[in-house]
């Protein structure tokens, strides 16, 4: 399986915010630097000029400058600074990224190289985290690397939140995107867009969509009418059973088309963003 990366947003605004937080940490790191040796310098002058004192017998000016020692020495050094933490906003990038990189990983190992994932892919209706395209067709996955215990009902979806200990923290909590669609109605909506892009220049591949659990933490509640063709842990997703089951008499595709076309429209619509070819050994 070869990838095709379109687009990196999440990884994008997880490098801002740690590159972010790095040159902070820099200048906070400069500026005790400074201090430190602003304070050393001080400490040394005062030991220097009493000293001086001692030596010239000059005994007031000595016992006025080894009480400025003394209280000098009670003084702490500056403390030295700390990388600044990861935002609650950096945090979910980062964990977008390793649920997609992890996602990547297994599908890797169970296709093989008549398969394409393109990763970013864009177009009207918003960004999919992944398209995959194969001989029986095409899957859009929406990736949620988020713990708890997801449900839901048509398409409105919940999860409930647990502590460490097993203890329920939160209940109901709405899964949504800033636009209030649930993660099938994102999937669902970029794949309808495309579909319509495609059905124009006269190729109609198979559509699946899935949205894929990538937390080790997450659990499935109940499902009730999911509107995407697979919900559930990346573990248990198998791409080409999934087409067999949903779409078993759908015709071969030509992957080399559809790749051509998925990559002209998302340059359309992400106003020429070049994509990154990334071999792959299966």
């Amino acid at each position: 399986m070869q990838v095709i990366t379109l687009s990196d947003h999440t990884g994008d605004k997880a490098r801002q915010a740690r590159q972010a937080r790095e040159a902070a940490f820099s200048d906070q790191q400069r500026a005790h630097d400074a201090t430190l040796h602003a304070f050393i310098a001080h400490r040394q002058a005062l030991r220097q000029r009493a000293r001086e004192a001692w030596q010239a017998r000059r005994l007031g000016a000595f016992a006025a400058a080894a009480l400025h020692v003394m209280i000098n020495a009670c003084r702490r050094a500056p403390a030295s600074p700390r990388m600044p933490e990861a935002s609650d906003q950096e945090r979910i990038w980062e964990a977008g990224n390793d649920g997609e990189s992890r996602l990547l990983m297994r599908l890797q190992a169970q296709l093989g190289p008549a398969w394409t994932a393109f990763t970013g892919y864009k177009n009207q209706k918003g960004e999919g985290d992944l398209i995959l395209v194969g001989p029986p067709g095409l899957l859009g996955i929406e990736i949620k690397n988020i713990a708890g215990v997801i449900s839901c009902r048509g398409d409105v979806w919940e999860r409930d939140k647990y502590d460490n200990y097993g203890n329920c923290k939160e209940r109901h909590i709405p899964i949504t995107d800033r636009g209030g669609r649930s993660p099938a109605q994102q999937i669902n909506d970029v794949c309808g867009a495309l579909s319509a892009f495609l059905a124009k220049r006269q190729v109609e591949p198979t559509i699946l969509t899935a949205v894929v659990l990538t937390h080790p933490k997450a659990r499935m509640g109940s499902l009730v009418q999911p509107t995407v063709n697979y919900v559930g842990p990346l573990e248990s997703l198998e791409v080409e059973r999934l087409f067999e089951q949903c779409a078993r008499h759908a015709p071969a595709h030509d992957t080399a088309a559809l790749t051509r076309l998925i990559t002209q429209d998302h340059a359309h619509h992400a106003q020429g963003s070049r994509p990154r070819r990334i071999p792959s050994s299966t």
